[in-house]
């Protein structure tokens, strides 16, 4: 075939693939003998192939690779082949194809050979899927290497043998920043071609620890403690109530898997890793269920009960539970189905909603509720609608759902605070990937539950401190429109709270942003509606004279009402919007903005002298006539 040339030109592309295929074919035929030198002469095609532009030829490359080094490699070729993969990851001006090749083919060799690179191994793997330190910079950055690395990181996970502690936290935080990457492109969100492979990878880790009792100690890698496993399991069930449906059914589905086994059941952690591998390179359909091997599984099964040291996580009747009460089931996902739909355009919605239904819950368990909520807060306030209608159902069905008046009130303020917490730990600048990501979502999250009488007085003030500091100087229109619902929501509460959120909204009127103008109108139309009589603007409840001139009168506050609907707020006119601006600060009985904004703010003016800078040589030179 190389001879002929038989690789160029039409057809070309075919023939690498089938050369591979067949060299794979050969390579294990046990009754054909090799020389050295052939396996080595065989290598050189392999390696070439595996870091070509086509996909399809780069796997079928690999997958040769791995039948050729298991079978007729001496360990010496095999750490060679490590060494030179790992060498073209450190090249700055190496190809993206080529270094999917590598990162794919580090997971195709011996263990031994493998054992003997461990660490070096695991470091350039775990560099890899983090995006930490590429040496070609952002230009490398590339979400299908992560994948591989990934799928590279899990065969190793299951091959290497006796994994230090060192080593596994290694694996584990690699792993968690797996699922927390949510990298955007042109393409969409790539990060979840990422993040579902950890999922796979997760999950076999977990059922390892399941599979590591008394009937089979340490077969598998085993976690440091309980709380390790209590972590991943979050992070599991956080992709399970997120906006990606294709995410949610599958983590579902592998939490089922995980968690449904009955004392008869088997499990193969690592033929779950090798079904991750190829449903992404062979594009095969994916059936958790398909990753359990009678021949490879037998005597694993878990007797109820059954504890190892990191097994089982917290709360694991409760997630059994959870897992119990779907009323869909997931058959892409490997589950069986509980009800048949009629209607086909139905399936998917009522599937998302039966997992929000049986999964939201599980926000009375401490562990899991940051993640839960985390993930929540891009369904609830997400713009897919068949999945914000589902997650919000079970959301409130949760808050409010209960008869018990205490207990509804601290499920509220639990939620709540996390909901607070989340946003005063998310970055508020504009250029921050979690603020993009987040803070729209999160603020139509929050004033769902404020518009729904779910959100605590306890917590408003917090609220409005940290809603303030993530609009302040926004210019990201997704979040000031978003934030809106939360200031009208916060006027529920007289005092301070009511007055701030009000001078907000009043600086949202005056902004340069047509929709956040208009957006705001209607939102305070609606709500001043709401108001029958005075309407209180006071800091504090007093009987000071001073103090009630900003109580503000029912006829004042109906002609305010109207000016806000008779105002064109989407005119470019300043000098329209600058007088019913005015009337509205003046009816608000408000203090016209000394900052921030609006069009009303004192316009910011060089001062006629500055502080003098350092003369450079040409101002010197221009001093002095020369």
């Amino acid at each position: 075939l190389e001879k002929i040339r038989a690789y160029r030109g039409r057809g070309g592309e075919v023939v690498r693939q089938a050369a591979c295929r067949l060299l794979a074919r050969v390579a294990a035929a046990n009754s054909w003998t090799f020389k050295e030198a052939t396996g080595a002469r065989y290598l050189q095609t392999v390696d070439e192939c595996a870091r070509h532009s086509n996909e399809s030829i780069r796997v079928a490359a690999v997958d040769a690779l791995r039948v050729l080094s298991r079978t007729r490699f001496k360990l010496e070729l095999s750490i060679k082949c490590i060494d030179n993969y790992l060498a073209g990851l450190k090249k700055a001006d190496e190809t993206i194809s080529a270094r999917r090749g590598f990162a794919l083919s580090l997971g195709a060799l011996p263990p031994e050979a493998s054992a003997e690179r461990r660490a070096e191994v695991l470091q350039a793997l775990s560099k890899e899927i983090k995006n930490e330190n590429l040496p070609g910079g952002k230009d490398q950055d590339d979400p299908q290497t992560r994948q591989y690395a990934l799928l590279s990181m899990g065969r190793l996970l299951f091959d290497l043998p006796n994994l230090s502690s060192e080593e596994l936290q290694l694996i584990v935080e690699t792993l968690k920043a797996a699922l927390n990457d949510y990298a955007t492109d042109r393409r969409g969100d790539v990060g979840s071609w990422v993040r579902e492979v950890g999922l796979e990878i997760v999950t076999a880790l977990l059922e390892a620890q399941s599979c590591n009792n008394g009937s089979s100690p340490g077969r598998y890698p085993q976690l440091a403690d309980k709380a390790s496993t209590t972590s991943l399991v979050a992070l599991v069930l956080r992709q399970a109530v997120e906006k990606l449906d294709r995410l949610l059914e599958r983590a579902f589905g592998l939490l089922r898997r995980l968690l449904l086994k009955g004392p008869s059941s088997s499990a193969d952690p690592p033929a779950l890793v090798e079904l991750a591998y190829r449903r992404v390179c062979h594009d095969e359909s994916y059936r958790p269920d398909a990753a359990t091997s009678s021949d490879r599984a037998a005597n694993l099964s878990r007797p109820t009960g059954d504890e190892s040291v990191a097994w089982p996580p917290v709360a694991l009747t409760a997630l059994e539970a959870a897992m119990k009460s779907a009323r869909g089931g997931l058959e892409e996902a490997g589950c069986e189905s509980a009800i048949d739909l009629a209607a086909a355009e139905k399936m998917k919605a009522d599937r998302s909603a039966s997992i929000f239904e049986a999964l939201v819950p599980l926000l009375d368990v401490a562990d899991y509720r940051p993640a839960l909520v985390r993930g929540l807060i891009v369904s609830v306030g997400g713009i897919t609608e068949y999945i914000a209608k589902g997650s919000k159902a079970a959301v409130l069905k949760y808050l409010q759902g209960t008869s018990d008046e205490e207990e509804a009130s601290k499920r509220q303020r639990e939620v709540s605070d996390e909901l607070v917490r989340i946003l005063a730990t998310t970055s508020h600048k504009d250029s921050a990937s979690d603020a993009k990501r987040l803070l729209a979502p999160l603020f139509s999250t929050i004033g769902v539950l404020l518009a729904q009488d779910c959100f605590p007085a306890s917590s408003s003030e917090a609220l409005i401190s940290q809603a303030l500091s993530a609009t302040r100087t926004t210019r990201d229109l997704s979040r000031l429109r978003a934030s809106i619902s939360v200031f009208i929501g916060l006027l529920r509460w007289p005092g301070v709270i009511r007055r701030q959120a009000m001078e907000v909204l009043l600086q949202f009127l005056g902004y340069s942003f047509p929709t956040v103008r208009q957006a705001t109108a209607q939102a305070l139309y609606i709500r001043l509606l709401e108001e029958s009589s005075d309407f209180d603007l006071r800091s504090s409840p007093t009987h000071d004279d001073a103090d009630q001139q900003h109580v503000v009168p029912a006829e004042q506050l109906a002609e305010a009402s109207e000016l806000v609907s008779i105002t064109p707020w989407s005119t470019d006119n300043e000098e329209v919007l600058s007088a019913a601006l005015r009337k509205m600060y003046e009816a608000f009985r408000i203090d016209l903005p000394q900052g921030g904004q609006s069009m009303l703010a004192p316009r910011k003016t060089k001062e006629a002298t500055q502080q003098p800078k350092e003369s450079e040589y040409a101002d010197l030179v221009r001093e002095n006539h020369y």
